[in-house]
């Protein structure tokens, strides 16, 4: 009799200790377990390529530089890749030689080259466009850098010719 009411309790202990290890389902909170989804960084594909080359020249139509400059005439190709609009004028751009920076000369230009040297210009996503600016620098320039200053904050790749 004492062996069976041993056993009696042990199966109702081992009952009760199995009934909280499982638990029961009108006494529990399940608690979700929280999954972690990756967020993606959008990487900027946005860029503005200006491909360019330059000339010298002392006198552009009826236009000379100031005494002991010349004209460096840059040629430019700018190509909008991925910007609603690419709005830049001659204005924005400058060049620096020898740690000084040259803006664009002011000219005076005939009808067949004021297209090529405009003094604004908007270029759609996609699009190409091509145009022509000129600073006056030191007689003897043979190295420069190209620098756009205007107020759009474009990433630009300068790709010399």
């Amino acid at each position: 009799m004492r062996l069976a009411r041993i056993a009696a309790i042990a199966l109702l202990i081992t009952s009760s200790v199995f009934a909280i290890a499982c638990g029961s389902s009108s006494t529990s909170n399940p608690t979700a377990t929280p999954t972690l989804s990756p967020t993606a960084t959008p990487i900027s594909t946005q860029l503005v390529t200006v491909t360019y080359s330059s000339t010298i020249a002392s006198q552009i139509e009826t236009n000379y530089p100031k005494s002991r400059y010349v004209y460096l005439i840059m040629s430019m190709e700018i190509w909008n890749q991925g910007y609603e609009h690419v709005n830049m004028s001659r204005n924005d751009f400058y060049t620096v030689v020898n740690n000084v920076k040259y803006y664009t000369a002011p000219l005076t230009l005939s009808s067949d080259l004021f297209w090529e040297f405009p003094s604004s210009m908007s270029i759609s996503d996609g699009v190409q466009d091509t145009f022509k600016a000129a600073f006056e620098v030191p007689i003897g320039t043979t190295t420069f850098s190209m620098q756009y200053g205007g107020y759009g904050t474009y990433n630009i790749q300068w790709v010399p010719q």
